[in-house]
């Protein structure tokens, strides 16, 4: 009967808590890193985690109502953390005085001819 309750106020709590969710989230990319570091395979923990979580999403065990709003709040401070970045990105100029585009050739592969 206590642990019926219990589950029943914890369940209550991670529903209305966006931080407790965030760290619900956390949890699961921190165990993704462990298995990925556990098992050595060249997959990314967060990928993993988030593996994890799709998993648990499908067979019924985890609710997305528990990670609703901890996913919003994380997505939505996802601008506070990126700015820096961003900012000295389009703020820097190269040595002819045009924008720096450094981010575009870096993201086309280089041929293996040359």
């Amino acid at each position: 009967m206590f642990l019926r309750k219990f589950l029943i106020i914890l369940r209550r709590t991670i529903r209305h808590s966006r931080l407790i969710q965030a760290g619900l989230l956390a949890g699961f990319w921190a165990l993704g890193e462990i298995v990925a570091h556990a098992t050595q395979i060249p997959v990314p923990g967060s990928v993993l985690g988030l593996f994890l979580v799709l998993a648990l999403l499908a067979c019924g065990r985890l609710q997305a109502i528990h990670l609703r709003r901890g996913a919003n709040w994380l997505l939505a401070d996802m601008l506070l953390f990126s700015y820096q970045p961003s900012w000295q990105f389009w703020t820097t100029r190269n040595s002819w005085g045009s924008w720096d585009l450094n981010f575009w050739s870096l993201s086309w592969p280089e041929p293996c001819w040359s």
